[in-house]
């Protein structure tokens, strides 16, 4: 009987696992007005709202787009998540990583540094976004997820070459396509929005090959390194790599049976 093979995927689980946020006193200090975060964010919101409208549709799937919030790092402990504002906001949350951030204030003594903080992945629609980024002046400390808004410290659109891992243009023509998808939430229209426009780009898609972990979807390509950069332009890439050796999809050549004269 012929034994199945199980494929490992290198170091997946650190783009698929939560990032714990660490560990920090946290004092309760309000360290800005609201007329400051308001100030503060708003334009931030709006540049980012405006930048996704001036993306192609194949690259934001039923207008879904993916951006990245970074916390204050006065506020990452798990009781600071932003749930009420991504509510407000219409948003999934699909992923996170550890970052650094200098604030320009925060609640310890002495001039702020280098800080460890949290940067969430989220999903949502543009036109939500937009309508949200719009709403920030007229909200109020009451209003629902003012409290998270107060804790947020950027959000931007994710940079394409950020997505393209170092050192890959020396590989040929093997690689592979983390894409995020959205939690508890139906999404072939992500898979099939991106293999439709990976193959736009001259690409092949070996989706037999594919695997799920999380809520992330790993997914041979192959095809020019040069039209890399392009692709990694669709919203809901999280990282390009070399395809692992231990996934390695080059056809298997097997020898066949002896026949016996």
């Amino acid at each position: 009987m012929t034994k199945k093979k199980n494929y490992l995927i290198g170091k997946a689980e650190a783009l698929t696992k939560t990032t714990p946020p660490p560990k920090m006193k946290m004092d309760k200090v309000s360290l800005y007005t609201w007329e400051e975060v308001v100030s503060r964010l708003q334009h931030q919101f709006i540049n980012v709202s405006n930048e996704l409208k001036m993306l192609n549709d194949d690259l934001c799937p039923k207008d879904y787009s993916v951006t990245k919030l970074t916390l204050h790092p006065s506020f990452i402990s798990k009781g600071h998540f932003p749930k009420a504002l991504f509510r407000q906001m219409g948003v999934h949350s699909i992923g996170s990583k550890a970052t650094e951030v200098t604030p320009d204030k925060w609640t310890k003594k002495g001039a702020p540094k280098a800080s460890p903080s949290t940067s969430i992945y989220i999903a949502g629609k543009r036109e939500q976004l937009a309508s949200f980024a719009e709403q920030i002046s007229s909200m109020t400390l009451a209003t629902p997820g003012a409290d998270d808004l107060i804790r947020i410290w950027s959000l931007e659109n994710i940079k394409p070459e950020t997505k393209i891992k170092k050192g890959i243009g020396e590989v040929k023509k093997f690689f592979e396509a983390g894409i995020q998808l959205i939690p508890d939430s139906p999404s072939e229209f992500v898979k099939s929005s991106f293999t439709k426009y990976a193959k736009k780009l001259g690409f092949e898609v070996n989706e037999e090959l594919s695997i799920e972990v999380s809520n992330l979807w790993f997914v041979p390509i192959t095809g020019s390194s040069e039209q890399l950069s392009k692709l990694a332009e669709h919203s809901f890439i999280r990282v390009i790599r070399p395809i692992p050796q231990l996934r390695s999809f080059q056809p298997l050549v097997r020898g066949l049976p002896r026949v016996r004269s």
